[in-house]
């Protein structure tokens, strides 16, 4: 967390909150490290689609590009089936308690035993604020914040636990528990992704306002609002390294192959491009 937001005020007079790795993940253990050695899960995921991701012919009609998807979803469930193996033989039946049902289990745990008091119960006119009430023990309050992964953490705890447990519980970015407990995970982007095409056009009229001296994919020449010669550069560039893969050096010297399907995901997971002119 930045310094800033930590000593802003009206995070200083609010309890600390608790950071933690979910099972499987990070420090906790045990850690769901099913190759050997990093450098072997990076040989393993080498120009493969983990390691490229989904790419999509620009021309050729939706047949061709439903082909192309039924064909690299095949290799990714290939991929997945050997992943899921190595973690089997390696982890066996401990895999069955690295769901996100142990996690909350975890959470409410850790509310019983780390969490103490910062300052005696606040009342106002609802009663008493529970981010004040805090006390370790059994009947300790469970307040949670969660994002992305953390919303399905959150609808999870809510739905879980006795609600006089629950203290506050803010989640944004919201992902769907139900599909997270009930679908398969290729199947489970048709309802998250329903808005990429409104994101899209948000980026490109944000790019538009913002103009060259903020978003490097903008021109002086352009005049649409809506960003559309930024999307017909972006588009043409995109679907020409579909055709022709572009090399990349690094400052450092280190040598990658930029494909179509990567440089998709970059302009709005970075935050906004910087520094790459489209011509």
């Amino acid at each position: 967390m930045p310094t800033s937001l930590l000593t802003r005020p009206s995070l200083l007079t609010r309890p600390p909150s608790q950071g933690f790795d979910p099972r499987g993940i990070g420090a906790s253990t045990p850690a769901v490290n099913c190759f050997p050695s990093p450098e072997s899960f990076t040989a393993f995921k080498a120009h493969t689609l983990l390691d490229e991701g989904y790419s999509i012919p620009p021309s050729g009609g939706k047949r061709w590009a439903r082909e192309a998807f039924l064909d690299q979803t095949r290799e990714m469930r290939a991929l997945k089936a050997a992943e899921f193996g190595l973690c089997e033989a390696k982890l066996g039946d401990e895999l069955w308690f690295m769901g996100t049902t142990s996690v909350v289990k975890d959470i409410e745990r850790m509310t019983e035993v780390i969490v103490r008091p910062l300052a005696a119960p606040r009342r106002h006119g609802y009663g008493v604020d529970p981010l004040y009430s805090l006390q370790a023990g059994p009947d300790a309050l469970v307040n949670f914040v969660g994002f992305s992964y953390g919303t399905i953490l959150g609808a999870y705890l809510v739905n879980m636990l006795d609600p006089a447990k629950i203290g506050r519980v803010m989640i944004d970015g919201v992902a769907s528990s139900p599909e997270w407990a009930n679908s398969a995970s290729d199947l489970m982007l048709y309802n998250w992704l329903n808005s990429t095409e409104s994101t899209y056009g948000w980026f490109l009229r944000d790019c538009a306002a913002a103009g060259p001296e903020a978003c490097a994919l903008a021109l002086a020449s352009d005049k649409d609002p809506d960003g559309k010669e930024i999307e017909r550069r972006l588009e043409r560039y995109l679907d020409g390294l579909w055709e022709t893969p572009q090399t990349v050096i690094t400052p450092d010297g280190d040598v990658g192959i930029l494909h179509s399907s990567i440089a998709r995901g970059t302009p709005v997971s970075a935050g906004g491009p910087r520094t790459q002119r489209l011509t």
